[in-house]
This record gives structure tokens, C-alpha cells and sequence, in this order.
């Protein structure tokens, strides 16, 4: 299963390690439009309201009906949805928020949905999730500031054959971005945006 702050390159990864291993790639905020597991639109925060138990059940299903039983499960709520008995590894993408702030723009996020994952990727939100919802053996995440898809999905695969070991607890964005004061700029520029945590929906 691949997570992740939305920017991280989740969706493109996944459908690189997916080939490579063989198995079936399920995008998760496709899965949840196309599959009417939305219970609804929180216009506060501008996103679908994912019923993650229902996805859960839905992907229990879809592992018992393929040929292969492996899945690539790929998207920031990922952790929140996938059936914990038969997750393998949770990969929790990490990117510098200044890249990521980057990246969000380019995409052409409104200000407010910038703030809120800048906001979420300083403040490690989705590994704190994933970690109350998963045993730490099968956390890992992986850092793709400056890297290409590939080269990501490279690392990835090597820790799925045990040719690299797994580990998480190592980036602070905050530490790394605070002993230049690089850190102020940045939250200067998203202070405008009003982000809280993200809601758990599709952002």
C-alpha cells in the first residue's frame, strides 16, 4: 500500500511497482468516485466524503476475486482503508514541503488545499495515522524530495525483495527546515490559506 501527502507522487509510483511486481493497481480516489463508496461533499472543504469502511469491505473482496491476491492500493487516505489483515507494507511517501509546495502549485491547488497539506506533511499526519492503525514492522517511508518516479519506485521494490531494510521516524521536516529560518517563509506564504488538518476526504 502506497500513502501519502497529496504532491508525493503516489498514483505514478504505484502503477510503475505495480508493473514491476505483477499485480493489480487500485487508485484509491478513482475507486471511491467510480465506485459510489462517497457518502457525500464537505463544500467547507471542498472535497468527497470517502466511506472508508466500505472501501475496506470492497477490497477485501476484490483481493479473493483476483488471480493474484497482491493489490498496489494507492492514495493519501490508503492507511485508512486498507484491510489490515492483509496489508504486506505501508509506504508513506515524504516530500519537503518546499517542494511540495511547489508541486501543489503547479498543479493549480487553490491556496486553502495547499496550507492544509503543507500543513500535514510538516506535521507528519499521515504517519501518525498509518501508525495507529498499523504495527511499526510494516511502516516505511520513503523520501521522494528531488527524485524521479522511478528511481522512487526502485527503492520501493528493493525493500519489498529485503534488499533494503525499512524505516520511518527519520524525517523532521520541521528540524530541517528551522536552522536557516526557512521554515518562517514557508509558513508565511501558506498563512493566507486558512488550512486546518485535512478532513478525510478526497483532496
Amino acid at each position: 500500500m502506497v500513502t501519502g501527502t497529496p504532491g508525493t507522487g503516489k498514483t505514478a509510483t504505484s502503477r510503475i511497482l505495480s508493473e514491476r511486481l505483477g499485480c493489480h493497481h487500485v487508485e484509491l480516489s478513482k475507486l471511491s468516485r467510480n465506485g459510489g463508496f462517497v457518502d457525500g461533499y464537505d463544500e467547507e472543504r471542498d472535497t468527497w466524503i470517502v466511506n472508508l469502511k466500505k472501501i475496506e469491505d470492497h477490497l477485501k473482496d476484490l483481493s479473493s476475486r483476483i488471480e493474484s491476491s497482491r493489490i498496489v492500493l494507492d492514495g493519501h487516505l490508503a492507511h485508512l482503508a486498507s484491510p489490515k489483515a492483509s496489508t504486506e507494507i505501508v509506504f508513506i511517501l515524504r516530500c519537503c514541503p518546499e517542494e511540495l509546495e511547489r508541486r501543489l502549485r503547479g498543479r493549480g491547488y487553490p491556496d486553502k488545499k495547499i496550507s492544509e497539506n503543507i500543513l500535514s506533511e510538516l506535521l507528519d499526519t499521515i504517519l501518525v495515522e498509518a501508525l495507529d492503525r498499523f504495527p511499526e514492522r510494516l511502516i516505511c517511508e520513503v523520501d521522494v524530495t528531488g527524485r524521479d518516479v522511478a528511481e522512487v519506485a526502485d527503492e520501493m521494490l528493493s525493500i519489498l525483495e529485503g534488499r533494503k531494510d525499512r524505516c520511518f521516524g527519520e524525517i523532521d521536516w520541521i528540524a530541517a527546515l528551522s536552522d536557516d529560518g526557512r521554515i518562517g517563509d514557508l509558513l508565511r506564504r501558506i498563512e493566507g490559506g486558512g488550512g486546518g488538518l485535512p478532513h478525510p476526504g478526497l483532496r
